[in-house]
């Protein structure tokens, strides 16, 4: 059995770089299938073995570009033109408009110029910004619990949890409460809609599920939804209600869940608006 062994240079491996870039394949991979093909064709028994050498800059091609972005800006340019002359030519494309105008002007000029560093410096290079991408990458991770998480997480849960845990986090800490009541919707913000929007909801609502969440609700919830309802609709919804008799609280929440979800993909969606006190749009 025959056994190949092949070692890719940088040459090939950056002419190689803007492809496996763009796949993922790793450029070991691409010449092994490469031998592959040729070989089977020839029918030779093979093994293949894959040794390279180092390729200079290629460890920033898995990098998220927002994040080296962030990095190169404290950069000196001329780290900066390295870096990107070592990319592909749409990643180093995204980068160079993230500086200013002049520092591309300057980066451009020194990548023109040719030379560049020595192998020791620009190993050097890579290993000092790859080490502030990690740190880099490390405060985006410390930075993945906030408020706009919980709120997310929050109304994402069934409406039975909701009415539970909210009382206890306004007891733990009323300052949370209120940054997470300013973002999530509970039923009782339907007030907060316009007539525009009520309308819209309540042509995606069951009649049935609207007069159990309307069991036993505010006033002035009941108010909002019959002013925007016909006075024989309005009539209809009443008796509703009536007729259902004695209801337990757990179908009453299922149904102002299943209402909530409706105005929540409808805000999503750009078709209601919620304005809640405090907060001013303008709208054409």
């Amino acid at each position: 059995m025959a056994k190949i062994e092949f070692e890719i240079d940088d040459e090939i491996a950056g002419k190689l770089g803007e492809f496996t870039s763009s796949t993922g394949i790793p450029v070991e991979t691409l010449c092994s299938l490469f031998v592959r093909k040729v070989a089977s064709e020839q029918r030779i028994p093979f093994e293949v073995s894959v040794k390279r050498k180092s390729f200079l800059g290629e460890s920033f091609r898995n990098t998220d570009p927002a994040v080296l972005s962030r990095v190169l800006q404290s950069s000196g340019d001329s780290v900066c033109a390295s870096v990107l002359s070592s990319l592909d030519s749409g990643k180093a494309a995204i980068l160079m408009e993230s500086f200013p105008v002049e520092r591309q002007a300057n980066i451009f000029s020194i990548m023109s110029m040719g030379g560049g560093f020595s192998k020791s410096v620009m190993e050097a290079i890579e290993k000092s910004v790859l080490s502030e991408v990690v740190d880099e990458q490390n405060k985006e991770s410390s930075s993945l619990f906030d408020i706009e998480t919980s709120a997310r997480i929050f109304s994402a849960m069934n409406y039975n949890s909701c009415e539970k845990v909210l009382p206890l986090i306004q007891k733990l800490s009323p300052e949370t409460f209120s940054e997470l009541d300013k973002r999530i919707f509970r039923f009782e913000d339907i007030v907060l809609l316009d007539d525009r929007s009520i309308q819209k909801m309540l042509r995606e609502l069951d009649s049935v599920e609207l007069a159990k969440a309307l069991k036993g609700a505010d006033s002035e919830v009941c108010d909002k939804i019959y002013r925007n309802m016909s006075k024989r609709a309005a009539t209809m919804l009443e008796e509703e209600i009536e007729y259902l008799g004695h209801i337990g609280i757990g179908k009453i929440n299922e149904a102002k869940q299943k209402i909530v979800s409706v105005i929540r993909r409808l805000e999503e969606s750009g078709e209601v608006v919620i304005v809640r006190p405090g907060e001013y749009e303008d709208f054409i």
